[in-house]
C-alpha cells in the first residue's frame, strides 16, 4: 500500500488504518516509508491509537507503535514455531492435507495418553488413486502415461503437478518440515495412515531420478545442436534451428530466406571437428591445469590414503618388533599372538580402507583428457548438446558461417588452441 501511494502516477492524501500493528512484519520499511510519505504531503493515520504522522510527536509515536507491534509479532512467531514443533514431534502434521488425505475428524483430539492423535486421514476416493500413481511408476509408466490413466479416473494432473506429488515424503509416513529441519532434525514418522511403504517410496524417487522415466521422443534441442551458433552467410545473422516432420533445418529469419537441411550443417560440423589438430605449445598448460584441478579435487582423498599408508608402516613395523621381543625372551607366547593378532586385524582394516579409496593416477588423467582434445570430433560426439556449444564456443570464435552453395563454412577464426592440420591451410574458403 506504502508503494502504491509513493508512486507519482497516484494522487493521495492520506492512508488510513486500524491499528499501526498492520505493519509489524515490515518495521524498517515502514518507518522510512512514513518519513517518505510525510515528505510528500501524505500522512498517516491510525485509527485504534488515535495518532497522525501530520506532527512530529505524531511520528515519534507512531514509531513506538511500529516497534512494539513488530515485538508482539516476533513473540507470536516464537509460539507458533514452538507450537508446531511439538505438534510434529508427536507425529502429527501441521499442514493442510495433501491430496489423497482429508481432514480428520479426530484432529487436536488427545488419545489416552494425553498425545495428539492423527490430523489427517486417507480420502476414500482419491487416496487409492495417488496410490495407484506410485504402482504406476513401479511399473516403469512416465508421468505422462500415469496422468492419462489418472484421467480415466476423473483426477486430472498436470505432468509437473504429478512430479511433485510423487516426491512428497509424507505419503510414505514421513513428516518433513522446515521446522523439524531447523531444530536439526530430518523427519519424523506420522501417526496418519500411509498410501505406499516406505521402501516402494524410496524406488520411486530412485525411478523419478533416473533415466527410465524420461519421455524417448528426442527434443528440439537434441536435434538442433548448433543452434544459436550457425550463422547466415548472407546478413550474418544467427540461423534458427526447427523440426518439420522430423527433419531438423535451420533457417534465416531476417529476410534472406536461406533455409538449409540439418543434415549438411551437422555433417559438415564434424567434417570441421575432424579437420582440426591441437597446437602442441598449449601442451604443457592443459597438463598444468589438469594438475591443477586434480589436486583440488582428490587433495583429501589423497592425504587420506598417505595417512593410512603410513599407518599401515608402522603395523608392519610393530609386527617386526614383536617377533623380535618374542625370540629375545621379553614377551611370551599368549602376549604374542594376542598382539599379533590384534595387530593383523588393524593391518587388514587399513589395506580395506586404503582399497576404499579410489584416486586416479594423474598421469592417467593426462593420458585420457589430450586423447579427446587431441581428436575434437569425438569429444563433441561424447558430450551433452549444452555441452557441444559451449565447447564450439570456446574453440570457434564469432560462430560459424554457413554457405549452402558450398557447402562448407565460411571465414572460420579458430581459437589459438586449435588449428586446421597443415594439408588442409591452402583450403581458400576457411581462414584459421
Amino acid at each position: 500500500m506504502m508503494k502504491k501511494l509513493s508512486d507519482k502516477r497516484n494522487s493521495y492524501d492520506a492512508l488510513i488504518v486500524l491499528s499501526a500493528s498492520r505493519f509489524s512484519r515490515y518495521l524498517p520499511v515502514a518507518s522510512n516509508k512514513l518519513m517518505e510519505l510525510k515528505g510528500k504531503g501524505i500522512y498517516l493515520h491510525v485509527v485504534r491509537e488515535k495518532l497522525s504522522s501530520e506532527s512530529d510527536t505524531g511520528v515519534m509515536r507512531l514509531f513506538q507503535e511500529f516497534l512494539k507491534a513488530n515485538e508482539e509479532n516476533q513473540e507470536r512467531k516464537e509460539i507458533t514455531i514452538i507450537s508446531r514443533l511439538a505438534k510434529l514431534q508427536q507425529g502429527v502434521t501441521a499442514s493442510k492435507p495433501p491430496l489423497g488425505y482429508i481432514t480428520s475428524s479426530q484432529k487436536g483430539k488427545l488419545d489416552v495418553n494425553n498425545q495428539l492423535l492423527p490430523s489427517i486421514e486417507l480420502c476414500p476416493e482419491k487416496a487409492p488413486l495417488i496410490q495407484k500413481a506410485f504402482k504406476l511408476i513401479l511399473q516403469k509408466k512416465t508421468l505422462t502415461e500415469v496422468t492419462d490413466e489418472l484421467s480415466h479416473f476423473g483426477l486430472m494432473l498436470s505432468r509437473k503437478y504429478l512430479g511433485e506429488i510423487l516426491r512428497k515424503p509424507i505419503y510414505c509416513g514421513k513428516l518433513v518440515d522446515k521446522t523439524l529441519l531447523d531444530a536439526g532434525i530430518p523427519y519424523v514418522m506420522g501417526k496418519h495412515e500411509k498410501i505406499v511403504s516406505v521402501s516402494e517410496f524410496e524406488r520411486v524417487q530412485k525411478l523419478l531420478n533416473g533415466k527410465s522415466l524420461k519421455r524417448n521422443k528426442k527434443t528440439n534441442e537434441d536435434e538442433i545442436p548448433m543452434n544459436g551458433i550457425i550463422k547466415c552467410f548472407k546478413c550474418h545473422k544467427n540461423l534458427t534451428g526447427y523440426i518439420t516432420k522430423g527433419i531438423a533445418y535451420y533457417k534465416c529469419n531476417h529476410g534472406c530466406k536461406l533455409n538449409i537441411s540439418g543434415k549438411h550443417i551437422h555433417d559438415s560440423s564434424l567434417q570441421l571437428l575432424g579437420s582440426l589438430e591441437l597446437n602442441n605449445s598449449f601442451t604443457k598448460v592443459i597438463r598444468e591445469f589438469i594438475d591443477v584441478k586434480y589436486n583440488e579435487r582428490y587433495a583429501d582423498l589423497i592425504q587420506q590414503h598417505s595417512i593410512k599408508e603410513n599407518g599401515l608402516a608402522r603395523l608392519q613395523v610393530r609386527l617386526e618388533n614383536l617377533l623380535l621381543s618374542k625370540l629375545d625372551g621379553d614377551i611370551d607366547e599368549s602376549t604374542y599372538r594376542k598382539i599379533k593378532k590384534e595387530t593383523e586385524t588393524k593391518i587388514d582394516t587399513l589395506k580395506s580402507d586404503m582399497n576404499g579409496i579410489k584416486v586416479p593416477k594423474v598421469n592417467n588423467l593426462h593420458e585420457k583428457v589430450m586423447s579427446l582434445l587431441k581428436n575434437p570430433s569425438l569429444l563433441y560426439e561424447k558430450l551433452q548438446t549444452y555441452e557441444k556449444k559451449t565447447f564450439l564456443k570456446t574453440i570457434i570464435n564469432d560462430g560459424l558461417t554457413y554457405d549452402k552453395e558450398k557447402k562448407s563454412f565460411e571465414n572460420i577464426m579458430f581459437n589459438e588452441m586449435y588449428r586446421l592440420q597443415p594439408q588442409l591451410l591452402p583450403t581458400p574458403s576457411i581462414a584459421a
